[in-house]
């Protein structure tokens, strides 16, 4: 989604104009009217090498989110329990 590959490093430079800066994003100012065609050339810059893993081969990529507790997992785990 749009949301995703914003939250993965694309960058609005300005209206209809996203980015992934050091890969398409130049001198001459070339951007994508979207956020998920920039999103899909770092993919393939990564993986598009390996056979089945590029872009249009769409693998199946999952996305997690998490919240980080910082603190000792006994402490957690006991709060939790007691929640």
């Amino acid at each position: 989604s749009d949301d995703d590959a914003l939250a993965e490093g694309v960058t609005k430079v300005r209206e209809h104009c996203y980015v992934i800066r050091g890969i398409d994003y130049d001198e001459i100012g070339l951007c994508h009217s979207g956020p998920i065609a920039p999103f899909a050339k770092l993919w393939d810059s990564l993986n598009a090498k390996r056979k089945g893993c590029s872009w249009e081969d769409n693998p199946w990529v999952i996305a997690r989110t998490f919240v980080v507790h910082q603190m000792n997992i006994d402490e957690f785990l006991a709060q939790r329990e007691a929640a």
